[in-house]
């Protein structure tokens, strides 16, 4: 597109108005206007990116940006970046300068490479708040005894360099986000600045002048000019030496180091697009923690990471063929399409055990891993040895040949150990100070066959051995996991350091503890196994199955997982109430409203006519009309809820008694003449007359069903209604060194026979509905035409309003 020439640009009452038409303040639309140079560079700029229409202020101040940085030589260019602003690839004044710097380096009329442009400016590479906040709690548990000894010597611009080089979207971090972060946190770690702090300035400015003076003599003796070391190479602000001393103390430092072909070969295969990944072991059901994980890494791919283009793996963990089946496989591709997530791929660990095996004979032949005969209890007693700093905790074949090696774990593919004779072991550190650098296994033996590799391997590769390979392989960009993972960090990095691999970069987020349920697979198994639950899919168990047949539903699960967020504090124990917040602000939304009796009493209107069926037309919603309105038949024989009568009134009771009016909902006003009770007291049957005026406001209203025609011979829908409590009675099973299992609830789950509107009888499962004045019902797995079942998910009531705390949703 050809540069706008000064004689198409409008007046300045003109531009004045566009400018201002567009989304500039009037006073700036008025500057604007009156300068040459500026109302030519943004009214072509606004032109080229087709921009008639209001801004938002951000994006107005973005555009001015782009119109005074791209040069004049360069206007071939400009709609190009302006189109890039538009589309929110350039959205900071950082991008744009690094945009207009990358476009001085080309000499026009060559061909713009708009993937080189993108690389530039990072475009793709967004850090979040909450990712900000976490990184730099990670460099300076890495710099913790330095900062203990240097205080606030070592401050922002020291550490900044850190930040920059920990993770690469840093630099295209907000930078004021980034220094108040550090300035809060090193408040929070050393505190106020006390006399230490002035003592150590006090000094270190001693330093610098003597430092100068040496400098400035320098200078006059001929040195190489202000500014410049003696190689004529531009002086930097702060010491490379200590920088780099630092740099190799912070343990995310050491590991986060891609070469820059590692980077370039990474970028031509992600083509920038962020990659994450959830990596699931097929050995169980996922639950509600798995949950949190998958908003995590799926959200943050598609949304907080890389924009829409982000791309999160379901990558199959599965190195253990022992626990593992294609039950679990299914039941967790199941899951996370029914969570709203849809993975870029579908990969398995297993897809690459030929190239696990090439990269272990490759270990064997560098002397970094080596066939070992301990048996599990002799490896277990070696690290209780190292432990306690004790001689004898290397293995006795830890320095065996590499050739012997190499030939012994030939013969364990080829199936010539039993298993437990033999394993293959990483040759790491025995004095590292963390365990999991104590030559952890690579290979073990079992002879059985994989649910997805088949029969072709013996031998199996483990965990330690096969995530970290698997990240790179798949060119993962955040392997995101729980913290008890946060020690296998030093092994993880070392592996792929070993085999010169892409090097994803690790964040540690806490699991997730929720009140009255346990998440450990551990224990759910054994609810599961001893029948305390009737299988995985119970809808007490916090398993993604259990939760759906509650009736909870994915668009509830995922607001909670947002309201709580990601943190460190793996002690933080989460209020199952705020769970219930947000399935009840989602079912809320989406629930028709119907009308059930889950105790029933019955009421015989006296005054109204026998065999009369009359049709009162009723909303589906209160507040949403689009949901329609629906036909509830009314008769002289109707039942009420056993809780809402009573034989003696209260003043603050709103229910049926002996003389008392209320108004069944949506129908008629009754009035309790008298009622009769069996032989052992309890109340049968009400006696009432009804208003069809309504003349009177009734305080109490209540739900009801109708008999048919038929009077009592042609009685109401009935259903099986199954009335969940949690699963346990306090809120941490197990605390205080109790048995877990003596804090079940054993009134958990109730179930009643009621009458529910005949517009409830073709419900299917998985049908959810609000019963008024009762709580939220979903149509349970089994629920046919011929036996309707309903689930209670929650009840209506709700005592916090935690949407608040998120600006509410």
């Amino acid at each position: 597109m050809a540069a706008i020439a000064s004689e198409e640009i409008p007046d300045a009452e003109a531009l004045t108005a566009f400018f201002t038409a567009v989304g500039y303040p009037e006073k700036n639309a008025k500057k604007y206007a009156k300068s040459k140079k500026d109302s030519i560079a943004l009214y072509g700029t606004l032109k080229e990116a087709g921009i008639d229409y209001e801004m938002g202020s951000a994006l107005a101040n973005l555009v001015y940006e782009v119109a005074k940085s791209v040069p004049k030589t360069h206007l071939m260019y400009r709609p190009v970046v302006a189109n890039m602003v538009k589309d929110a690839k350039l959205d900071t004044k950082q991008r744009i300068s690094a945009a207009s710097k990358f476009l001085k380096k080309i000499t026009p009329p060559a061909e713009l490479d708009i993937s080189k442009l993108e690389e530039a400016c990072g475009v793709g590479m967004n850090m979040t708040d909450d990712e900000i906040v976490t990184l730099i709690d990670q460099i300076f548990e890495s710099i913790a005894d330095t900062l203990q000894q240097e205080r606030y010597l070592f401050g922002i611009p020291k550490i900044l360099p850190l930040v920059h080089n920990g993770d690469p979207r840093a630099k295209w971090a907000n930078g004021g986000t980034i220094t108040k972060t550090i300035k809060a946190k090193l408040e929070q770690v050393l505190g106020p600045r006390d006399e230490r702090d002035a003592a150590m300035a006090k000094k270190n400015n001693k330093a610098k002048g003597k430092k100068k003076k040496e400098k400035a003599e320098k200078q006059a003796k001929g040195g190489k000019g202000k500014g410049k070391s003696g190689d004529g190479e531009e002086k930097k602000d702060y010491d490379d030496n200590a920088s780099n001393k630092f740099r190799e103390a912070a343990r995310m430092e050491k590991g986060f180091r891609n070469t820059e072909e590692m980077k370039k070969k990474h970028f031509e295969i992600t083509k920038g697009i962020v990659r994450t990944r959830f990596p699931p072991e097929p050995n169980g059901y996922l639950h509600i923690g798995h949950a949190k994980s998958m908003n995590l890494v799926f959200k943050g791919a598609y949304e907080m990471l890389g924009g829409v283009k982000g791309q999160c793996n379901l990558r199959f963990d599965d190195t253990n063929p022992a626990a593992e089946s294609t039950e679990y496989i299914d039941s967790i591709k199941e899951n996370v399409s029914w969570m709203g997530w849809k993975p870029w791929c579908v990969t398995h660990s297993s897809d690459h055990f030929d190239t696990l095996y090439e990269f272990a004979e490759r270990l064997i032949l560098d002397d970094k891993c080596y066939v070992c005969h301990q048996s599990g209890d002799e490896i277990k007693a070696c690290r209780e040895l190292r432990q306690h700093n004790k001689p004898g905790y290397e293995s006795p074949f830890r320095n065996r040949p590499v050739e012997e090696s190499l030939k012994l774990f030939r013969d364990m593919r080829d199936g010539k150990f039993k298993e437990g004779e033999a394993s293959l072991r990483m040759k790491i550190d025995w004095k590292h100070p963390n365990p999991c650098m104590w030559d952890p296994v690579a290979y073990r033996i079992k002879h059985m066959p994989h649910p997805h590799a088949g029969d072709k391997w013996c031998i199996y590769p483990s965990y330690d051995y096969t995530h970290c390979i698997i990240d790179s392989l798949e060119h993962i960009d955040y392997s995101l996991c729980t913290l008890e993972f946060e020690v296998r960090r030093d092994s993880y990095y070392w592996l792929v350091d070993a085999l010169g691999l892409w090097k994803a970069l690790q964040y540690e987020f806490s699991r997730l503890n929720i009140e009255y349920t346990v998440l450990s697979k551990r224990k759910l198994r054994q609810l599961v196994e001893t029948n305390i639950v009737n299988g995985w899919d119970d809808p007490r168990l916090p398993t993604i199955n259990g939760l759906r047949r509650r009736g909870f539903t994915s668009e509830g699960i995922n607001a909670f997982c947002d309201d709580i967020g990601v943190n460190r504090n793996d002690n933080t124990m989460v209020e199952v109430a705020r769970l219930h917040y947000w399935i009840r602000w989602h079912l809320d939304t989406i629930c028709e409203r119907r009308m059930a009796v889950l105790n029933p009493l019955l009421v015989e209107i006296t005054n109204y006519e026998e065999g009369v069926v009359e049709e009162i037309e009723m909303p589906n919603h209160p507040k949403d009309k689009s949901f329609g309105t629906r036909k509830v038949i009314f008769s002289k024989y109707v039942y009420v809820d056993q809780n809402d009568f009573r034989e003696v009134d209260e003043k603050k009771y709103f229910g049926l008694a002996p003389g008392k009016e209320v108004k069944l909902k949506f129908a008629y006003n009754i009035t309790c003449t008298s009622f009769e009770k069996d032989a052992t007291g309890k109340v049968t049957k009400i006696l009432a007359t009804y208003d069809k005026n309504n003349t009177n406001k009734c305080k109490g209203i209540l739900t009801f069903v109708a008999c048919g025609k038929g009077g009592l011979n042609d009685k109401p829908t009935s259903a099986t209604i199954n009335l969940y409590e949690e699963l346990f009675t306090v809120p941490v099973p197990g605390a205080n060194g109790r048995k877990w299992t003596d804090d079940l609830n054993p009134n958990s789950l109730t179930t009643v026979t009621g009458y529910v509107e005949t517009a409830l009888a073709n419900t299917k499962k998985q049908n959810r509905f609000q019963f008024e004045r009762l709580g939220f019902f979903v149509g349970d797995d089994d629920c046919t035409a011929d036996n309707l079942i309903f689930n209670r998910t929650l009840t209506l009531k709700s005592t916090k309003d935690f949407g608040k705390k998120k600006g509410g949703k």
